[in-house]
Formats: structure tokens, sequence, C-alpha cells
């Protein structure tokens, strides 16, 4: 086992990939312990120039319409080399100081008292305002401000999701009182564990999205626990809140394309 920590996400026309890995590394303990593995699909915008960052490798997509969240996942899934672990993120994150270091030392720790720890949860979110400036969900300026987290349950209202079939999604339930608390749903933009869970529970190309129940189900039968812990380690970028991207995978579920192409008819 090393220290090598493989963070993978896809980028859809994300305006945000760069703060991602500027704070990503910046806000690293050991930041020559952290490699990236991007999807990239930027069919309607400019693919942003990752050179200057080391230890990042990228796929192109070139399908012209969002393929999915899973499905890219585990596109960017398939750029594991040697690491030991396995962060999954959205392509809008900001990381907290030290993430790094207390992912490990939270994950050790559940580590000696289960085989095969997941900590998973809802992170909380930032936001930009209409003139680009960015908030926590506070709606303060500070990174260094510390939210509370929250173990994850079932809305109890199903979501009605294109062509009206419904589900029940994961949704914030109790705050995180102990130094970790166990719970059973997961958030695929903060997954943290060993690397072998992408063998066991790779991302399901099948299902383009909210792919999140079934994650966590396949992960249960598997033999994983899923805990949320009481540090905030990273935010992600809440986008109904504030100015919207407009050319965002949500934007295209939410309307068809110019030429009439639904996103669900990509295959």
């Amino acid at each position: 086992m090393n220290n090598k920590i493989f963070v993978c996400t896809s980028a859809y026309n994300d305006t945000d990939l760069l703060l991602s890995l500027e704070t990503a590394f910046s806000n690293a303990n050991m930041p020559d312990n952290v490699y990236f593995g991007i999807a990239m699909q930027y069919p309607d915008l400019p693919k942003p120039d990752l050179s200057s960052y080391k230890n990042v490798r990228t796929v192109d997509i070139l399908e012209p319409h969002p393929i999915g969240t899973s499905p890219s996942r585990a596109v960017a899934a398939g750029l594991l080399n040697d690491e030991s672990y396995f962060l999954s993120i959205d392509a809008h994150t900001i990381f907290k100081k030290d993430w790094d270091k207390n992912l490990l030392e939270y994950f050790n720790e559940l580590k000696q008292q289960y085989n095969k720890p997941i900590i998973s949860t809802y992170s909380p979110y930032w936001y930009r305002d209409k003139n680009g400036f960015i908030f926590n969900q506070n709606q303060n300026e500070s990174f260094k401000e510390e939210m509370p987290q929250f173990t994850l349950k079932f809305k109890t209202e199903d979501e009605i999701f294109p062509d009206n079939y419904v589900m029940p999604t994961p949704s914030w339930d109790k705050k995180v009182e102990s130094k970790y608390e166990e719970h059973y749903l997961i958030g695929a933009h903060l997954l943290f564990t060993e690397s072998s869970y992408l063998q066991e529970v790779p991302f399901d190309p099948y299902i383009s999205y909210h792919e999140e129940n079934t994650t966590a189900m396949r992960a249960w039968t598997r033999g994983y626990r899923i805990f949320a812990i009481d540090k905030d380690i990273l935010w992600t970028r809440e986008m109904f809140h504030g100015v919207s991207d407009k050319e965002s995978w949500r934007k295209k579920v939410e309307r068809k394309n110019s030429d009439g192409f639904y996103y669900r008819d990509w295959e």
C-alpha cells in the first residue's frame, strides 16, 4: 500500500475544473501523492489547458452530447494506475486545507475496525453569484469556514426525471455528532476508499444519471460499509443556486439541444 490518492472525475463543459485542480494540489498536505484521472467532454466550450499540473491524466470523450455521469466516471476510472486510494468528486470542487491527510487519517482509523469502509456523503456546497464571486452555502466568502457534515437518507418524496420516471434520491439527514457515523447511501461527489473498490463496484456504464442508489446497494452486497465523518473535507458547486452554467449537463437534461437530440438518446 502507498499513500497515493487517485482523484476521479468527469468534466462536461465544466468551467470550474481548474479551480478543482488548483485547490486540490495547493491545499493537499502531500500534493505529490495526488493523481487525477479526468474524462474530458467539451463539445460547446474550449477545453481547459491542464498542462501546468503534473500528475493529471485525461481522456477525451468526443461524443457531442452528454453521455451521463456514471458512464463518464467509468471512463475516468480507467485511468487508475498504482494509487492505493480512490476519491470520486465532481469537476467543480473546492478542496479544504489538508483534505488528503484528513481523509487518510479517518479512513485508517475506520480500517482498524471494518474490512471495507467507505467515507461518503453529500458535501457542503458553494456557488457563484451573478458577478462571478464565490460564496459558501452560508452566503459567506471564506473558504476556511467549517461546515457541519450529515448522514444521508432517501427523500420523503420521489424525484421526477425526464420521461416521467420516478425514483427515491439521497438527501441530507442527521448532523454527524461523533467522529464518524454509519449510514447506507453514497454521494458520488465525495466517495473515498481503497482503489480495489473500482474492481468490485465499478461505475455502471448503463445508468446515465442518478446512479448513486444502485452504487450503494452494490457496495453493500460486496461487504462495504459507508460512513459520514465529522470533518469538512471539500465543497461542491450547487448548480441551481446563484448562476448555473447554461452548457452544463444538467441544462442538457432539462432541454433539447438545437438539433432536437435528447441526452438519453445518445446510444
